[in-house]
């Protein structure tokens, strides 16, 4: 069972060059393929020639010059390969382990690092669509040498990989989505700021609810506090020592600083304005709730498929997902207690496999476990068709992004014309199970396993493109289109003008558009 594989902070980008990197178990049977073929064998009949030769005629129809060098070419090949990998992974289930994540660690001067430990994090995994850090190669590590190298051998998952590199006197370096054939990695590492009084660094010990350090958790400064602003921190990200102990350090003095802490089977946490200082501050965790079932379809179960929490108050520390083991059983840990979140099948996993509904579902107390059963996947609808402008001709966009969409009733609050112009922010609507497409020059773009259900598609526009108010299912925002998916829709047509300075009707009334089908500018198009 793979189990939940939670966002935890945004990885830093690094630079990698990518050259052609050939997986040995490719040569092996390319290579036994080809001797075959010079041998004139029958695979199924085993080493037996399918004819006899004289001795004479062997040699020259078998072991001429060309050939002899083909062969030899062969052989050192495959001794090559045979030598590079490995034929089976360390648990032994018959699946072909490979080499090929490797790099190097270097300074910005660049200058080999030495000392400094790789670590695996998170598989990509989920049909490529969630990364996932309940994986057998996570949490593997390989160091640098002298000349700032690194290798990862023998690695089960065929994917990409997210992980940290962490070195004594260097700030941690996160990367992301690094694939095994993409050729060696070049990470840069920042200096660490030099300890220089209590203004600049904020201490703190993490442990468990009876006073156990918890070690490796993962502790993110979000935003610094100073005596002119308040300033993103740009990710900036430490782990608890063995004792549990993290300090975060800053080259200028700060007032203070927005933590987030995460630790796997813990509560998440989120502490405002933490003062700088000489006191270490004690973070105890609760493990939470636990949520378990099984995803299923015809009576048989999904493998490797995406599943996804989102909690009814829509803060970003409630947003979990998980992937199906074999068996099609799931699992979130760590969720806060006697919560309600919505359970839903993550649609840019499943695609053509179906949908999975939404479901309510409630966190019993601290230490509980919750099954919700069998879930079956249902059919899914396809939303298709094109981006254009208003003379037909087709666009682009930087961003197009579909979602599930729940709009919340605030009990006893009626919400004002500033919390209707921007309902999110406000918590009076939810987006959750986000899937962004990529849309080029012929504006076209296509979703799979839509389920029917509320839906938004929130469009970045370029500068001076606004969504027309021809879109029937325009929300009024000027980015947004809101309805509900009731069939396969293959020739929605969704219509950008320029923006001119026009005065576009106000808000509409989401409530009553989110029952209706989902539609764009095609019926303006036909009556036009």
């Amino acid at each position: 069972m793979i189990s939940n594989a939670r966002r935890i902070w945004s990885r830093t980008p690094f630079r990698s060059n990518s050259p052609l990197t050939v997986e040995p178990a490719m040569v092996r049977a390319y290579s036994a393929a080809m001797v075959r073929k010079l041998c004139m064998q029958n695979p199924a009949q085993g080493d037996k020639p399918r004819m006899k030769l004289s001795k004479a005629a062997w040699t020259r129809s078998v072991i001429a010059p060309g050939a002899l060098a083909l062969l030899f070419m062969i052989v050192t090949i495959v001794g090559i390969a045979a030598t590079r990998a490995q034929t089976a992974n360390p648990q032994g289930d018959g699946r072909l382990a490979i080499a090929g994540l490797r790099g190097i660690i270097v300074t910005t001067n660049h200058e080999p690092v030495t000392n400094a430990t790789v670590t695996i994090e998170d598989v990509l995994a989920g049909r490529g669509a969630i990364y996932t850090p309940d994986a057998p190669d996570v949490h593997r590590q390989a160091g640098t040498g002298p000349d700032g190298r690194f290798e990862f051998t023998n690695l089960i998952a065929r994917t990409k990989f997210s992980g940290v590199v962490l070195a004594p006197g260097y700030e941690p370096q996160y990367f992301r989505a690094v694939g095994l054939t993409e050729g060696p990695v070049e990470i840069k590492l920042l200096p660490a700021p030099i300890e220089n009084g209590p203004l600049k660094m904020v201490r703190g010990r993490v442990v468990s609810s009876d006073g156990r350090p918890i070690e490796r958790a993962a502790v993110q400064a979000v935003m610094i506090h100073d005596q002119a602003r308040i300033s993103n921190a740009g990710a900036r990200g430490v782990y608890t020592d063995s004792d549990g102990q993290f300090v975060i350090r800053q080259a200028d003095d700060f007032i203070a600083c927005d933590l987030v802490i995460w630790a796997a089977g813990y509560i998440s946490q989120k502490h405002d304005e933490v003062p700088t200082g000489e006191k270490i501050n004690e973070y105890r965790m609760e493990r939470g709730a636990v949520i378990t079932g099984r995803l299923m379809k015809a009576g048989k179960p999904v493998r490797d498929a995406g599943v996804g929490l989102c909690g009814t108050r829509d803060t970003y520390l409630e947003n979990f997902s998980a992937v199906t083991g074999d068996d099609g059983r799931f699992s979130f840990s760590g969720l806060p207690s006697n919560e309600r979140f919505y359970l839903f099948g993550i649609m840019r996993s499943l695609r053509e496999l179906g949908a999975l509904p939404r479901k309510l579902v409630t966190t019993g107390g601290d230490g509980t476990r919750t099954d919700v059963g069998d879930l079956n996947l249902v059919e899914g609808y396809v939303i298709s068709g094109r981006i254009q402008m208003m003379d037909g001709s087709p666009t682009w966009v930087p961003a197009f992004t579909l979602s599930r969409v729940q709009l919340n009733e605030l009990a006893g609050h009626v919400p004002t014309k500033r919390e209707k112009g921007n309902p999110t922010f406000y918590g009076l609507e939810t987006d959750f199970d986000l899937w962004e497409v990529h849309v080029g020059k012929d504006g076209k773009f296509a979703f799979t396993g839509v389920p029917g259900e509320t839906v938004s598609l929130n469009l970045k526009l370029k500068p001076f493109d606004t969504l027309s108010p021809r879109n029937i299912s325009s929300d009024g925002r000027g980015f947004t289109l809101l309805g509900s998916v009731v069939s396969n829709q293959t020739d929605l047509i969704i219509e950008l003008e320029p923006h001119q300075g026009q005065v576009f009707p106000p808000r509409r009334d989401v409530e009553a558009l989110s029952h209706q089908p989902l539609q764009g500018a095609e019926r303006a198009k036909k009556d036009g």
